[in-house]
């Protein structure tokens, strides 16, 4: 487009203020026919040619940069126009490529007269640097935009006016908003008015204040729920330290409190329990202290009403059960009145559902409203609006159910909370086992009470002293004194004088020895009537200690006579068979402890019959209620030689085939001597000086 002198050596007068070579932008002057006529030092870029007066300005700037020819094109374009005036100036940013290097650069072009002539004055700014400095701040940006979305916890800007500026995608999805409708609002515009006020106090008091703020405070999530939490906060200054606004995150604690809550409530039914347990040790009738219980264990869940059901069997199919107890809080109606709750039909009154769950020890729990709609009719008709209920075992038959309602709110309950009535359920329940046991042993009682009395034998009980604690009814028609005048009367005062050292060496032998074989007397009736007796006697045991002496006296006056011999060998023979089985029945009773725990007592000798009979026993007890702990208490036991020992061992071999352990109860210093003096080796049985402290460890060691 343009002519082109390169001999032309005219220079244009410049201003010198002008053109300095110290300026750090490339200026150049071309004449009117694009022949440069002056440029500085700045054009003179490392790596390539530098722009020489004379030359043309387009070809010696293409090769210089190595601009495109598009960009060529838009220079020459430009250059045209403002050196025809049409244009007063002409901006252009390109890019340019020099010895594999990038850069940017920014062009303007403003028409330079001077004198009568004309030209184009262009001045070329390097734009890389700015660019590069500007992408760094942009992708510094980024970066904290993109770390502050990273952070879970919510963030917030605000200016001195409390106007939100920024926040993260934490506290908008908190919010429930987009960051444009949060940006540019105030806490009045995106919260409710109670905590609106809160806030902003405090954001008022933290910018009077300056510093950090940290406090406590509740929010109203984006689904409507209300959230307890903790906001973090501080000041912004501006360079001057001016207050400019603030920053603060957020950090829901809904979450921790819920478990420390529970934590609360776990702890306090655990004491409730606790409570529970005193009272049932204190004696063995718990119906006296079940409304003591119910009431603590209601205080302690914060139930409404606390109550029991008992299991009253299966009739035509359907088991019915029966409220016995309750306890109610202030303001709640009671129901241990309700005539429909006694001997009800769960399947009738709509709860055939628990019939199956509650015997295979499943809890039912939650809210009525998403109970089946039999269940929530029933219940809802009770004012119940969540209700949990825990199934008792009495050993291992359900013996019936624990219920805790809630009449005012919709609770859930915890699993925690759940396992822990599990256990509440669990104490009630062993204490109904202990009555039953406890039944068990008084009914043996009976059966021994009417085997004592009705035994044509004398038969008597004394202290270690003498004195007389007992006697049956053979005694007194056989002495003729009344049994009033018998009881505590020193046993020397029956005997004829003449065998007072023989019995008293015989009660000597029986404590040193622990057994006696059996010998005569002579005793002195009311009359003064001698009657020859042959006496039999053992120690009798409490805690492994021996209290007093049991003696048995067979009339044998009329032995010589052969037939009444006979008779009689009869009768002591039937009565030592009645004896034996009534004293195997009460001297080795399998009472079930706990869940997994059976106890048998041993009471008397055992001979190689009974070692027999206490093994299947102890075997059938295991399978039948799947025993994990055999208590074998001897502490009634008057004799333990090698065959007493070997039948335990026995029956512990035989007994952990099963897979059940064998605890050792009872065993009294004496007892204790005798077994290492014969070299016995209990390998295997675990052993305790007494029932208490044996159950207390099967107890330990089958609860989970």
């Amino acid at each position: 487009m343009y002519d082109t002198h390169p001999g032309d050596q005219t220079v244009f007068a410049v201003d010198p203020q002008i053109l300095l070579d110290i300026l750090p932008d490339g200026l150049v002057v071309v004449d009117q026919h694009g022949v440069i006529r002056y440029v500085n030092l700045a054009w003179q870029y490392p790596g390539t040619e530098t722009l020489q007066i004379g030359c043309d300005f387009l070809t010696c700037y293409s090769a210089a940069f190595n601009l495109s020819p598009t960009t060529i094109e838009v220079v020459r374009t430009g250059l045209a126009a403002v050196l025809s005036g049409e244009h007063a100036q002409f901006d252009l940013d390109h890019t340019w490529q020099v010895a594999h290097r990038y850069g940017s650069v920014g062009l303007s072009m403003r028409p330079y007269h001077r004198g009568d002539t004309h030209g184009v004055l262009i001045r070329q700014v390097n734009t890389s640097s700015h660019r590069q400095v500007e992408a760094s701040t942009d992708e510094q940006s980024y970066f904290l935009r993109m770390l502050l979305d990273a952070i879970p916890n919510p963030i917030f800007y605000k200016d001195r006016q409390g106007v939100y500026t920024g926040c993260n995608t934490a506290f908008a999805e908190f919010m429930g908003k987009s960051r444009s409708e949060i940006v540019g609002k105030t806490v009045y515009d995106v919260s409710p008015p109670d905590l609106a006020a809160i806030y902003h106090a405090a954001d008022l008091a933290l910018m009077e204040q300056r510093g950090m703020q940290r406090y406590e405070s509740a929010v109203v999530y984006a689904d409507g729920t209300r959230h307890d939490v903790v906001f973090s906060k501080a000041t912004l200054t501006d360079e001057q330290g001016n207050v400019s606004g603030i920053v603060g995150t957020v950090m829901d604690i809904t979450e921790q409190k819920r478990v420390v809550e529970a934590l609360r409530q776990r702890d306090a039914i655990l004491e409730a329990v606790s409570f529970a347990g005193r009272q049932f040790l204190e004696t063995s009738d718990w119906e006296q202290k079940i409304q003591a219980v119910l009431a603590r264990l209601g205080q302690a869940t914060g139930a409404d009403r606390v109550y029991i059901f008992t299991n009253d069997g299966v009739r035509e199919g359907q088991v019915h059960v029966s409220q016995r107890y309750e306890w109610v809080a202030e303001g709640i109606e009671p129901q241990i009145n309700n005539s429909d709750l006694i001997n009800a039909s769960l399947q009738k009154t709509g709860l055939g559902r628990w019939e199956q769950l509650l015997p295979q020890d499943t809890p039912i729990y939650g809210v009525i409203a998403d109970f089946p709609p039999a269940e929530y009719d029933l219940l809802m008709s009770q004012d119940i609006r969540s209700l949990a209920v825990v199934p008792i075992f009495a050993g291992t038959t359900w013996w019936g159910f624990i219920g805790f309602d809630d009449c005012n709110q919709e609770r859930h309950w915890s699993q925690l909370e759940i396992e822990t009535l599990k256990i509440a359920a669990s104490i009630i329940g062993t204490a109904i086992v202990r009555r039953q046991n406890e039944d068990a042993v008084r009914r043996s009682e009976v059966q021994y009470r009417e085997l004592f009395d009705n035994a044509s034998d004398i038969i008597y009980t004394h202290t270690l002293q003498g004195l007389l604690t007992s006697v049956n009814n053979t005694a007194i028609q056989v002495t003729g004194y009344r049994r009033e005048e018998l009881i505590g009367q020193h046993i020397a005062q029956l005997i004829a004088p003449e065998y007072l050292e023989c019995m008293q060496t015989m009660t000597r032998r029986i404590l040193a020895e622990g057994e006696t074989t059996p010998y005569e007397i002579e005793i002195m009736t009311r009359t003064g009537q001698r009657i020859l007796l042959e006496i039999s006697t053992r120690l009798i045991y409490d805690q492994g200690q021996p209290v007093g002496i049991q003696g048995i006296g067979r009339d044998i006056t009329e032995r010589h006579r052969a037939e009444e011999i006979a008779r009689q060998s009869a009768i002591q023979a039937e009565i030592i068979r009645a004896q034996d089985a009534a004293l195997a029945e009460l001297s080795s009773p399998l009472l079930v402890i706990d869940h997994q725990i059976i106890l048998m007592p041993l009471i008397g000798n055992i001979d190689a019959r009974r070692s027999q009979q206490v093994i299947e026993e102890l075997l059938h007890g295991v399978q039948r209620y799947r025993a994990l702990m055999v208590i074998v208490d001897i502490t009634g036991m008057g004799v333990v030689d090698t065959q007493v020992a070997n039948a335990i061992i026995e029956a512990a071999r035989a007994v952990r085939l099963l897979g059940a352990q064998v605890i050792l109860t009872g065993i009294s210093p004496e007892i204790a001597q005798t077994l290492v003096g014969l070299g016995v080796e209990l390998e295997g049985i675990i052993t305790h000086g007494s029932l208490q402290y044996g159950v207390r460890y099967a107890l330990k060691h089958t609860r989970p």
